[in-house]
């Protein structure tokens, strides 16, 4: 069993796997695929939306099976509208996506309708979560609980499986189109911009967006808003993340965990030591004095020559609530193969996925919790 966090601004639980879909007027390269109409030119304006960061209760963790993924309430989406994506995760659980594809998927979606099922265009012709128009359209409403999000997901499930009438076989194109450019497909991908183009080009199908470097896919063409499709995918994926955190530590671990995860989002800043931006040593140190550990200031030289705390000399053995050292940077271990750190590439605090990179620039880790 594993401990999942939680967060203070409402949370959901839900069970792994998402999906949704579209149809181009143009003919797909990736695969064969039929034609079955245009896409509709159609934005949700988010610019009026505050963001906030979010804070997590230790007292929350709770103990779920391996099965489930815990998702953060999203800033600029309100109760509704996040019930609808629990439905929609919930609903495409056996199609046992990747993260990464969940996110690329919902970030199709939170454009095409805010998750919204009786989402209609201005010309009244696209309609629903994913906007079906022509023959799909028709073809989603001869089912009795088209309206619904619940019938929309059947029959967004059916397309992606190619049992759906008046459809392709959207899944097994999208695994092609994943396979050509990344060498992965669904339930492998790792990188959500890719997940998110991927099935912008295949399943929404739509071209025609602005001619900028932001919405140019691997293909060569223009799609529409891909640059905003990709920015929410890569923000659900950050929540989707940060509910799925594993933690076998003690009590104070969780605390520093949490608080670590109240500053995601924060400025890296060279030098800073909090409490509204930091480098990556400010960042730990700043954790760990507000966890109740009063440690003086480090810099990542002076952690790996002073020796702080017991040592993790194996890569392997690092657990959360450990940091972890490689040269000239210091994270913080979340478990479930993520960190948490002030990242200077980013250019902010960042909860993200290990790869073997940092397993090849371990230097050494340090168990401060029991």
């Amino acid at each position: 069993m594993r401990r999942i966090l939680s967060g203070i601004i409402a949370f959901l639980t839900v069970v792994m796997s998402p999906f949704s879909a579209y149809a181009s007027d143009k003919d797909n390269k990736v695969a064969p695929s039929a034609i079955y109409g245009s896409r509709i030119n159609m934005s949700i304006n988010q610019e009026s939306v505050k963001y906030s960061p979010q804070y997590f209760d230790p007292n929350e963790l709770n103990v779920t099976s391996s099965s489930t993924l815990s998702v953060m309430d999203i800033p600029g989406l309100s109760t509704e509208e996040m019930e609808n994506m629990r439905k929609i995760v919930s609903g495409l659980q056996d199609l046992n996506l990747s993260n990464a594809m969940l996110a690329g998927i919902l970030g199709n979606l939170r454009q095409e309708s805010n998750f919204k099922p009786s989402a209609l265009s201005d010309s009244k012709t696209y309609y629903g979560l994913v906007q079906w128009g022509k023959e799909r359209r028709t073809a989603l409403e001869t089912i009795p609980d088209y309206d619904t999000v619940e019938g929309q997901v059947k029959f967004l499930k059916a397309e992606l499986q190619g049992t759906a009438p008046a459809t392709g076989n959207y899944g097994a194109t999208l695994d092609k189109y994943l396979s050509r450019y990344n060498s992965s497909n669904m339930q492998t991908v790792t990188d959500v911009e890719m997940a998110c183009e991927a099935f912008c080009v295949v399943v929404e199908g739509c071209t025609g967006g602005k001619a900028e470097n932001k919405n140019k896919a691997k293909d060569g063409k223009y799609y529409q808003d891909l640059g905003q499709r990709k920015d929410y995918a890569k923000e659900i994926y950050n929540y989707l993340e940060i509910g799925n955190i594993s933690v076998e530590a003690s009590e104070q671990a969780k605390e520093f965990l949490s608080i670590a995860s109240s500053k995601l989002g924060c400025p890296y800043v060279w030098g800073a030591k909090g409490p509204n931006s930091f480098d990556c040593s400010g960042y730990v140190w700043w954790c760990l004095n507000q966890a109740g550990v009063n440690v003086p200031y480090r810099t990542t030289a002076n952690w790996i020559s002073d020796k702080p705390f017991p040592q993790v000399t194996s890569y392997d053995e690092l657990r959360a609530g450990d940091v972890m050292l490689i040269s000239g940077h210091i994270v913080i271990i979340v478990g479930d193969g993520t960190i948490m750190d002030a990242s200077s590439s980013n250019g902010k605090v960042v909860h993200r996925n290990l790869s073997d990179w940092w397993r090849n620039h371990f230097v050494v880790g340090y168990r401060i919790f029991n």
